[in-house]
């Protein structure tokens, strides 16, 4: 990882898939890239949702720590990026390391891209290290949650709005939350850039504008 010019830790869904085309189009913004992918579960990612959606974030956290101790030996200029990613479920993963990475081990993490992030589950508004989210228009995933019965549904404050558009229908009380349902039962269904589904590219858009903090190696951390 040394002659790297980023280290991507990419967390995967429950089920251990990566986005390789997402992979791919972080990579040909950052340079030579060497990839770690954390295993934290074996299943469906709803499965891993309910049973421990914390062990996305404890894989994470580890990889994390492990990758910045490795490379405290590594003179300040030659060290390379870290650059976390997560989609769905891994999406959870990622953003437990940034915070982690933040409060314990500042300046280590350069940027985050988190795709697909389940609704409610990470802070709407972020702190410390860059976050971009990413979300598809009609993704029901990013928008699904209890709370929808009595307010509306939001996304992070980050959020970047990705795929196919959609004419928004008004919130209506218990009314969305019902339809909201109804839309998870299809939404890995549809092409990349519909429902749950994310193309690669896009995924990548989340870095725009963001070549200071993902251009040069860091100075110092």
């Amino acid at each position: 990882a040394i002659e790297a010019d980023a280290v991507l830790i990419a967390v995967p869904t429950g089920s251990g898939w990566i986005d390789a085309g997402a992979v791919t189009a972080i990579g040909e913004r950052v340079g030579r890239m060497h990839t770690i992918t954390p295993r934290y579960a074996s299943t469906q990612s709803w499965r891993a949702f309910v049973s421990d959606r914390d062990a996305a974030g404890r894989a994470s956290v580890a990889v994390v720590a492990a990758v910045t101790s490795a490379l405290d030996s590594v003179a300040a200029q030659q060290r390379p990026r870290i650059i976390l990613y997560g989609q769905s479920l891994g999406a959870i993963g990622a953003e437990t390391a940034r915070v982690w990475a933040d409060d314990h081990r500042p300046g280590t993490v350069r940027a985050t891209v988190l795709s697909g992030v389940p609704a409610d589950t990470i802070a709407t508004h972020a702190h410390g290290s860059p976050r971009m989210v990413v979300a598809n228009a009609t993704d029901p995933v990013t928008t699904w949650s209890p709370a929808a019965i009595w307010r509306a549904p939001s996304r992070p404050s980050e959020t970047v709005t990705v795929g196919r558009p959609t004419r928004r229908v008004p919130w209506l009380p218990l009314v969305t939350f019902v339809q909201n349902s109804a839309d998870l039962l299809g939404s890995l269904d549809g092409p990349a850039g519909v429902g749950h589904r994310y193309s690669g590219p896009d995924q990548a858009r989340g870095l725009r504008g963001t070549d200071q903090t993902i251009g040069p190696r860091a100075a110092s951390y």
